[in-house]
């Protein structure tokens, strides 16, 4: 198995070896010690009837979220009832995360395209053009884990088209597994969400003879036509082994990224120790 966050495979005798993913620490502590048992809840208040929801109650509440990693079984005809239920549920859900496009295309987009309208953070794996498509025209959306390992979108990479004035209102994104030739897939999306854009991390490996992304020499050359001067902060993630990582060419990847995102910090999430920022 492959964790779905940091991509790190985990077997019977180590767990998840990636300390600094919030998902392989979560395995972890886990299997170490059971959860501790819930305290009782403190009696309900009395009601005289005359505020049976108060509105500071009602804005205290958690906004509204669904997860979905491991809702939907492998394939289309498994879990029909409660495919629907999330269906149903869908619309004015404002966090949707662990949405996996490949297990089951047809009922993931309409998910997609139910959650639209209200969907401000969300996690998509395996995703093809339409979803792409339903994913880029959400208004509401500020923060996205997009991870495309679908063949078919390797194949055929769409390029997204610019976003209206004042649509785009996305500030984090995380980029995983996009094949080289969906580079300008990669560079469409990232020019239509350039102005809002604040956070970025790329799964990205250094200069080496693997093909990329697990090796790559020329990311300073795909980020710079990309319009990203809201950019704050890089994080180029190097998490899995099988990509090319070294401290030399870590720093000149690095050095060549700067000169084109002068205003961004750009960090290595091996060589300075960065935290995970989890959706």
């Amino acid at each position: 198995m492959e964790c779905d966050t940091c991509t790190e495979h985990l077997d019977n005798t180590e767990r998840l070896p990636d300390s600094r993913c919030p998902s392989c620490h979560q395995d972890r502590s886990g299997a170490r010690d059971p959860p501790p048992a819930a305290a009782p809840a403190p009696p309900a208040a009395p009601n005289d009837g005359r505020d049976p929801q108060p509105a500071a109650d009602a804005q205290a509440r958690p906004p509204r979220e669904m997860e979905m990693t491991w809702y939907i079984g492998n394939s289309p005809d498994d879990e029909q009832q409660r495919k629907a239920a999330a269906l149903r549920d869908a619309p004015g859900v404002r966090r949707l995360v662990g949405v996996r496009c490949d297990r089951d295309p047809a009922w993931s987009l309409q998910l997609l395209q139910r959650a639209a309208p209200s969907v401000e953070q969300l996690s998509v794996y395996g995703p093809r053009e339409a979803h792409l498509r339903a994913v880029h025209a959400m208004p509401r959306l500020t923060r996205l884990l997009l991870s495309c390992h679908d063949a078919a979108l390797a194949a055929q990479p769409p390029e997204l088209p610019a976003l209206p004035t004042g649509h785009s209102r996305l500030q984090w994104l995380r980029v995983w597994d996009f094949p080289r030739a969906g580079a300008t897939l990669l560079q469409s999306l990232l020019r239509a969400h350039g102005h809002s854009l604040e956070f970025l991390q790329l799964q990205v490996g250094t200069a080496g003879d693997k093909e990329w992304p697990e090796s790559c020499g020329d990311l300073h050359s795909l980020l710079e036509p990309c319009g990203l001067r809201a950019l704050r902060r890089l994080v180029l993630q190097r998490g899995a082994r099988r990509f090319t990582h070294g401290p030399a060419p870590c720093g000149q990847q690095r050095a060549q990224v700067r000169r084109v995102l002068p205003g961004a910090e750009v960090l290595c999430i091996e060589c300075d120790d960065v935290e995970w920022d989890d959706l």
